[in-house]
């Protein structure tokens, strides 16, 4: 959604609670894209030096251990319909 900048001024709560909810909303000022009101955006995924601080340390998995846990006795390939 695109809206001019004195709709921003004019309606601020409505357009805050749409980004809340998720929205992205463009502000844009004689036509052009000068602002974009959204949610925050969330850091995704975990920074490496962290990963490696947390298993520096550990314990070596066993792959077959791992995929049992993790999919129980049917294994990866059944999971995906795949032929083993």
């Amino acid at each position: 959604m695109s809206v001019p900048a004195r709709d921003l001024r004019n309606h601020y709560g409505g357009l805050l609670d749409r980004a809340a909810a998720g929205e992205s909303i463009d502000i844009e000022r004689d036509g052009r894209l000068v602002a974009t009101l959204g949610p925050p955006r969330r850091p995704v995924g975990t920074p490496r030096v962290r990963l490696v601080e947390l298993f520096e340390h550990a314990e070596p998995i066993d792959a077959e251990t791992f995929f049992d846990d993790l999919y129980g006795s049917e294994g990866l390939d059944d999971a995906f319909g795949a032929e083993g």
